[in-house]
């Protein structure tokens, strides 16, 4: 997908956008999206836009995960097949499944849920 900015300026927005936030230590998810009112159907005609998102998330599991440890699930929810979207992109619908498997995990009382890959269908075991 053609961006409208070089590297060099997507670097410089990653840079101001902590400093305008005032967020020394956060996440920073660059996002490259179509848009457009045909949107989903032929997605390539629409020019492609490019944000930052920030979030000052703190330690990810917390502080004393990084001293102790945490207490983590193999969830139930699988990541998608490579041959159903492009799994190995960060795009944005595979975002679900992770969201899934810690909302599972919450309710199981772990912090984190761990997703294998995918199961063999007629295999019955995990690859």
């Amino acid at each position: 997908m053609p961006l409208k900015y070089s590297i060099e300026d997507m670097s410089r927005a990653a840079v101001e956008t902590v400093a305008e936030n005032e967020l020394p230590h956060c996440y920073l998810r660059p996002v490259a999206i179509r848009t457009g009112r045909a949107n989903g159907r032929v997605a390539a005609r629409h020019p492609a836009r490019s944000l930052y998102h920030s979030v000052d998330l703190g330690t990810y599991l917390g502080a004393d995960a990084l001293k102790n440890g945490a207490d983590v699930c193999v969830s139930s929810w699988r990541r998608p097949a490579p041959d159903t979207i492009p799994t190995m992109a960060k795009a944005g619908g595979n975002y679900l499944g992770g969201q899934l498997s810690k909302m599972q995990a919450r309710v199981d009382n772990y912090v984190e849920g761990i997703m294998a890959r995918f199961l063999w269908a007629g295999v019955g075991g995990q690859r």
